[in-house]
C-alpha cells in the first residue's frame, strides 16, 4: 500500500478508527471483541492505549506512539490476524475492513477532550449501552 500522506509522528496522540467492509458486522458476538483486545494487548509494545470503544461494525481507539512506527506495528497485526481469526471463525472469505485504518493526530488537549467524549459516547449511540448515573448499565451484543 502507498504510504500515508501524513506520518504517525512519535510522542503524538492520535484517534484511529476503521469498519466493517461496506459498513458490515466485524464483531459478532463477545469472545470477538475479547479476540480483538487481546490481540491488541499482545501488540501494544510501541504505544500507549488512552481509549478505545468496539461497537459491531467499527472500532475507536485513541493511542499515543511511544516508538517509531509502534502504531503501524500494532494495527497491521492486530488487523490482520483479526481478520484471520474472523474468517476462520465464520466461514467468510474476502475483505474484512473497508481499508486502511484512519488516523487523525490529535492536536491540543480541547482536541483531546473532543475526541474521548466522542468514542465514550460511541457505544450508546449506536445503542449498545444504555449510560445511567452508575455508568454503562449493559451491552448488546448485535448481528
Amino acid at each position: 500500500m502507498p504510504s500515508r500522506k501524513e506520518p504517525i509522528i512519535t510522542g503524538c496522540y492520535y484517534q484511529i478508527v476503521n469498519r466493517g467492509f461496506l459498513k458490515r458486522v466485524i464483531f459478532r458476538k463477545e469472545e470477538d471483541f475479547k479476540k480483538f483486545l487481546k490481540l491488541i494487548d499482545t501488540y501494544s509494545g510501541g504505544v500507549a492505549i488512552v481509549s478505545h470503544a468496539l461497537v459491531p461494525n467499527h472500532f475507536h481507539l485513541v493511542l499515543k506512539q511511544k516508538t517509531d512506527r509502534g502504531i503501524g506495528y500494532l494495527m497491521s497485526n492486530v488487523q490482520r490476524l483479526y481478520s484471520k481469526y474472523f474468517s476462520e471463525s465464520y466461514g467468510k472469505v474476502g475483505t474484512l475492513y473497508e481499508g486502511r485504518f484512519f488516523s487523525e493526530r490529535i492536536k491540543d488537549e480541547r482536541h483531546m477532550q473532543n475526541v474521548l467524549k466522542y468514542v465514550f459516547e460511541n457505544p450508546t449511540k449506536h445503542k449498545l449501552v444504555k449510560l445511567g448515573k452508575d455508568g454503562i448499565s449493559g451491552i448488546n451484543f448485535m448481528e
